[in-house]
């Protein structure tokens, strides 16, 4: 009775198994048991590993892949390398990658070489070129410009820097004026002339495309003509001024618009040198002049006013 109960026990204990076994896919070892199902040690050779669903085999032990062609997932190639800048990785899109996205270090942003930077090692910072020629057409580290050639007075210097009245749009292309050249002497008033009479002549009032002094200009091509300003010690008749004594005070001979007051006479040549009117009506000179009313030259009779 006993023994056919342990027969039974150990039934069960085997379909167990062969369930377990068509579940994982390999043949279990029964710890314990001397009984080889398969008429060998299921512990040894074959039995040892179990086969994968990929055609490989693992060890049931240690859980490595020792057989087959299989491989996890970490084993599915290196791939294409991405194109996102910063990386380290040159991708497909990128010219250069030197581990970070910061412009001005010869990497740009968006992964472009900056002109004037060699960058040889991806991950690496990239290095100024030294090969940077002003007149090669391209604009390099320290240019401005480049128009194709190292010609002074074309917009571009010889040092590759944009010069003043130009601009320099694009590299090897020529500069072009921002405003045209002023020519004095053409009639035109033009940039940077304060006048033109239409000609080269000095102090006719436009010298230079200068105004001169005591001048005013009011058409270009025209002649200039002396301003009229009583004070600036230039006696102008056409223009109503009969003295100019160089200022503006009354009572000096030379009224402040430029009339020569009574008992005065005024040198007509005068300068800007000051007063230079004379006052001609004097008490004693044994004349009566006006507002006096006597003048006897002498001592006794008429006084000193």
């Amino acid at each position: 009775m006993l023994q056919n109960s342990s027969r039974g026990w150990l039934g069960a204990l085997v379909l167990v198994g062969a369930l377990a076994s068509t579940h994982c896919g390999g043949v279990p070892e029964v710890a314990g048991g001397d009984t080889d199902l398969h008429g060998s040690d299921a512990s040894s050779g074959a039995g040892a590993s179990s086969a994968s669903s990929s055609g490989g085999s693992t060890d049931i032990n240690t859980g490595d892949n020792v057989a087959g062609g299989g491989s996890s997932p970490g084993d599915a190639g290196a791939g294409p390398v991405s194109d996102l800048c910063g990386d380290g990785l040159v991708g497909d899109t990128e010219e250069c990658d030197d581990g970070n996205a910061m412009a001005g270090d010869g990497c740009s942003g968006v992964c472009l070489v900056e002109p004037g930077y060699v960058c040889a090692t991806a991950g690496k910072d990239c290095q100024l070129s030294n090969t940077v020629v002003c007149g090669d057409g391209d604009v390099g580290i320290g240019e401005a410009c480049d128009d194709g050639n190292a010609t002074n007075h074309d917009g571009c210097s010889s040092t590759c820097l944009i010069e003043e009245g130009w601009m320099c749009e694009a590299a090897g292309k020529p500069c072009t004026p921002s405003a045209a050249p002023a020519e004095c002497g053409n009639g035109l008033a033009e940039f940077g002339e304060a006048c033109d009479d239409g000609n080269t002549v000095d102090k006719d009032g436009c010298t230079a495309c200068k105004v001169d002094l005591s001048y005013v200009c009011p058409n270009a091509g025209q002649p200039c003509i002396a301003a009229e300003y009583c004070g600036d010690g230039i006696v102008q008749v056409p223009l109503g001024e009969d003295c100019d004594d160089a200022n503006n005070k009354p009572g000096d001979g030379c009224d402040p618009l430029c009339h020569t007051q009574a008992g005065y006479a005024c040198n007509p040549n005068v300068g800007a040198t000051g007063e230079t009117c004379l006052k001609i009506w004097v008490c004693g000179n044994g004349k009566v002049d006006p507002h006096e009313a006597c003048d006897d030259t002498a001592s006794g009779g008429c006084s000193a006013d």
